[in-house]
């Protein structure tokens, strides 16, 4: 029974792995009509012990910033949610500056 257990589980992992589906990297960029906010890019920013959430960049915006890079994850065959369209995951990808 335990072997049995195990394969499944094995098996039911291997699924869900290959069953992600990850969009190429893209940035978060505001479209405001305050001059100062369009264009902006939303980067990842440390709020507190283990906090982490959303700020803008005004500075000099730079598509490669690690901190700006994000990929959204689907299910394949995922269905369309009326009114929302497919769900997934927002994800920061995590590269360190000395990785860049």
């Amino acid at each position: 029974m335990r072997s049995s257990t195990l394969i499944f589980a094995f098996a039911a992992s291997q699924a869900i792995a290959q069953s992600t589906v990850q969009s190429a990297p893209f940035n978060l960029v505001l479209s405001s009509s305050n001059k100062t906010l369009n264009g902006a890019l939303l980067g990842a920013c440390h709020e507190g012990a283990a906090i982490e959430g959303l700020c803008v960049d005004l500075g000099t915006p730079s598509p490669a910033s690690y901190y700006n890079q994000y990929t959204f994850n689907t299910t394949a065959g995922a269905t369309p949610v009326p009114n929302i369209g497919i769900t997934g995951l927002l994800v920061r990808n995590h590269v360190a500056p000395g990785d860049l």
